[in-house]
């Protein structure tokens, strides 16, 4: 064998060995990435649950908001008034006529 056909098979096998570890690193690198991809769809998925209930006790926060300010104008209203009177105080309207039971 000729050292000229010795060098190029040393040649050969060193580009072979090159090119087996660079397709390691890239298969390593690709599954890496899968396995950080599959990590963040998942805490995509968590993320978008936790945006959903927020916004579900937004909306209830908003009705309970929008029931206690009705309920903050019935309480100004006259017929709140007379009521609280009548409940509490026991209080009557002059026209009006009470029985009480013996």
């Amino acid at each position: 064998m000729s050292l000229q056909s010795r060098r190029m098979r040393k040649l050969q096998n060193s580009n072979r060995a090159g090119l087996l570890v660079v397709c390691l690193i890239v298969i390593v690198l690709g599954a890496a990435m899968a396995v950080g991809s599959a990590s963040l769809r998942q805490k995509s998925s968590e993320y978008e649950q936790q945006k959903e209930a927020l916004a579900a006790k937004i909306a209830g926060e908003q009705q309970r908001s929008l029931d206690l300010e009705d309920y903050q104008n019935y309480t100004k209203s006259k017929k709140f008034i007379e009521e609280m009177a009548k409940e509490k105080l026991g209080l009557v309207n002059p026209d009006e006529i009470i029985f009480k039971a013996q």
